[in-house]
C-alpha cells in the first residue's frame, strides 16, 4: 500500500471516528430526563442563531444558517476563535457534510453526500484545492488523486 493510498485511509478513519462519536454525544445527550424533553413538546424555543460560549464567555460553537444561501450550520472554534469543523446542509438540494478547516480557514477536508445520494471525502492542500478523494458512483468505489505517488 503506498503512502498517499494509507494517508487518505487513515484520514477516513478519523473522520469516521470523529463522526461517530458525534452522533453518539449527541444521542446519549438526548435520552435524558424524559419530563424535561416533553415539557417543551408543544413550545418551541426559537432563534435565528444559537451561541455555545465557554466559562469566560468566549463563543465556542454557533448554530445559525449560512449569510450565502441560508442553509442551517454548526460551527466549533478553537481558543483563538477560529473556525475548525463546520456540520451543516452544503446544496440547496438538501445535502449534508462535514467541513475540518485548517487556521487559515481554508477546508482541508470534505465528508458529503452528492446530490445523488453518494457519499464523497475530499482531500485539499493548503491552498484549499483538491488534491484526493473517494467517493462512490454508479454502486462503485471511485478514486481521485493528483501529484506523485510515493
Amino acid at each position: 500500500m503506498n503512502r498517499n493510498t494509507l494517508l487518505l485511509l487513515t484520514g477516513v478513519c478519523l473522520l469516521s471516528a470523529l463522526v461517530s462519536s458525534l452522533m453518539t454525544f449527541i444521542l446519549v445527550r438526548g435520552t435524558g430526563d424524559a419530563h424535561a424533553a416533553t415539557a417543551f413538546q408543544d413550545e418551541p424555543i426559537s432563534s435565528k442563531k444559537f451561541v455555545l460560549l465557554d466559562g469566560r464567555g468566549t463563543p465556542k460553537a454557533v448554530w445559525t444558517t449560512n449569510r450565502e444561501d441560508n442553509l442551517p450550520r454548526i460551527t466549533f472554534m478553537d481558543n483563538e476563535g477560529e473556525v475548525g469543523l463546520s456540520i451543516g446542509t452544503l446544496m440547496k438540494e438538501g445535502t449534508g457534510g462535514v467541513t475540518l478547516l485548517d487556521k487559515e480557514g481554508k477546508v482541508r477536508l470534505l465528508l458529503a453526500i452528492k446530490k445523488e445520494g453518494d457519499p464523497t471525502i475530499t482531500l485539499a492542500n493548503r491552498k484549499g484545492e483538491a488534491v484526493a478523494a473517494i467517493w462512490v458512483q454508479n454502486d462503485k468505489g471511485a478514486f481521485f488523486s493528483s501529484g506523485e505517488h510515493k
